[in-house]
């Protein structure tokens, strides 16, 4: 379902572009599993999560996922409010598609609507590569151009999170991947901490824990190809239901502003 609002929305309002020094992890090698697992596909749905500092919400979205034949489809909208639109004000959509039990996705399509801009991105996405289109309205500078990312098997925010739900989890699992949302290619790491019991809207949901590291991938210059630090994303955790579904419920992380979070407010199957 939407892994990926909790972390496009995670980008979009909370962690900004701060790189630290380059390290030598060869993430080339590093990736696995290499395939898909076999857990049942999510139910298509609806839901509304929100998304706050500590323990005030600031922000809200809406998100639909389907099937069509081979594909998947993914829709979200959603941007701040109430005090927090006062300080930022950002509404943003994002449409997406990809393919069936490969979980890679076809392309994706987001657009965020800030007080004095509009920022545009446009990925299309094959096994050897992403091609995307970034612009802001209104253009300041030079006429804008699609750019090429040229590393095998990215997958989008939404696409990794349906990989890792697919996957047996079970306590300790580790699972890598790269994965490109649209600016910048990470290596993103989870590992399976184990099952916990949380408040999900007052009732106790049964879940699966996880931690969440990850890196960027420099595509240029003399350092291409080695990771580098996020200055400002210290760490994160998320939890999926651990039941048929596996749905997202809830995402905290720890970041230069402090703690952030995502929480799942309804959802209709």
């Amino acid at each position: 379902m939407k892994w990926a609002l909790l972390w496009i929305l995670f980008l979009w309002l909370f962690i900004g572009v701060s790189w630290g020094q380059a390290e030598e992890p060869n993430w080339r090698k590093s990736p696995v599993p290499a395939q898909a697992g076999n857990f049942p596909e999510t139910l298509p749905c609806r839901a509304q999560y929100e998304f706050g500092w500590t323990n005030i919400g600031a922000a809200k979205a809406d998100v639909t996922f389907s099937y069509s034949g081979d594909h998947y489809f993914f829709s979200a909208s959603g941007g701040t409010y109430g005090w927090a639109r006062k300080l930022w004000k950002i509404d943003a959509t994002q449409i997406s598609s990809g393919f069936r039990g490969s979980w890679l996705p076809e392309k994706m399509h987001q657009i965020e609507r800030y007080r004095s801009y509009t920022m545009i991105m446009d990925v299309q996405y094959n096994k050897l590569q992403a091609d995307r289109l970034r612009m802001a309205i209104p253009t300041p500078g030079k006429p804008h151009a699609r750019k090429i990312f040229p590393i095998k098997n990215m997958r989008d925010m939404l696409a990794a999170m349906l990989f890792v739900r697919s996957q047996p989890l079970r306590n300790g699992d580790q699972i890598s991947q790269v994965v490109f949302p649209g600016d910048s290619a990470f290596f993103i790491q989870n590992r399976v901490l184990g099952r916990e019991t949380i408040d999900c809207g007052g009732k106790p949901m049964r879940t699966i824990k996880f931690s969440l590291s990850m890196k960027k991938i420099l595509m240029d210059g003399p350092q291409e190809g080695s990771l580098v630090a996020h200055r400002k994303f210290h760490s994160g955790v998320i939890w999926i239901s651990d039941d048929n579904k596996r749905i997202p419920i809830r995402a905290e992380m720890d970041i230069f502003i402090g703690y952030v979070y995502a929480q799942l407010k309804s959802v209709q199957f």
